[in-house]
C-alpha cells in the first residue's frame, strides 16, 4: 500500500488498496440486514402458517407485510396492549415462550420492514431528480419519510 500526501489538498490519500476491506465490510452488513429481514419475515410467516395449518396465512402475511407495514405495526402494538404485555405465562411455561417469540418476531420485523422501506427509499431519492447522493440527512430523515408515510396514508384509505 502507497501513500501519497498531495500538496494541493493536505490530508493522506491511499492509493492502492483504498478501503476495499471496508467497503467489504459495509457490503456484508447491508447483505446480511437484507437476509436477516427476509429470514425474520419468512419465519414469522411459516409460524402463523403452522398454527393455523393452512398455506394462505403465509401467502396473506408475506404480501400484507410490504404493503400494510404500519397497518400490521399497529395492530400486533394494540394486541400486546389489549394482552397485558408481551410475555403471557398463565396458560403455562412454554406456551408462554412460544407466544413471546412469535410476538416479538411479529412486532421486530414489523420495525425492520419499516426502516428497510426509508432506506430503500432514501437511497432512491438520492439517486433521481428530487435530490443527490450528498444531501444524505435530506434524503433519509426528511423526503424518504414523507414519502413513505403518504403511501402508507394513501394504503390505509384505498383498503
Amino acid at each position: 500500500m502507497f501513500l501519497v500526501i498531495s500538496m494541493e489538498y493536505p490530508q493522506i490519500k491511499q492509493v492502492v488498496g483504498g478501503g476495499s476491506k471496508l467497503l467489504f465490510l459495509k457490503r456484508l452488513f447491508i447483505f446480511s440486514s437484507i437476509f436477516l429481514l427476509i429470514f425474520i419475515v419468512f419465519i414469522n410467516a411459516t409460524i402463523k402458517s403452522v398454527e393455523n395449518r393452512s398455506i394462505k396465512p403465509f401467502i396473506t402475511d408475506i404480501g400484507g407485510r410490504l404493503l400494510y407495514t404500519t397497518i400490521q405495526l399497529g395492530k400486533v402494538s394494540e394486541k400486546i396492549l389489549n394482552e397485558g404485555g408481551i410475555f403471557d405465562f398463565g396458560k403455562g411455561f412454554f406456551t408462554g415462550i412460544w407466544q413471546f417469540i412469535v410476538r416479538f418476531s411479529d412486532l421486530f420485523s414489523n420495525i425492520i420492514l419499516l426502516y428497510m422501506w426509508i432506506k430503500a427509499i432514501g437511497w432512491l431519492s438520492g439517486k433521481s431528480f428530487i435530490s443527490d447522493t450528498s444531501r444524505w440527512f435530506l434524503n433519509y430523515f426528511i423526503i424518504a419519510p414523507g414519502i413513505f408515510f403518504t403511501l402508507q396514508i394513501f394504503i390505509f384509505y384505498v383498503q
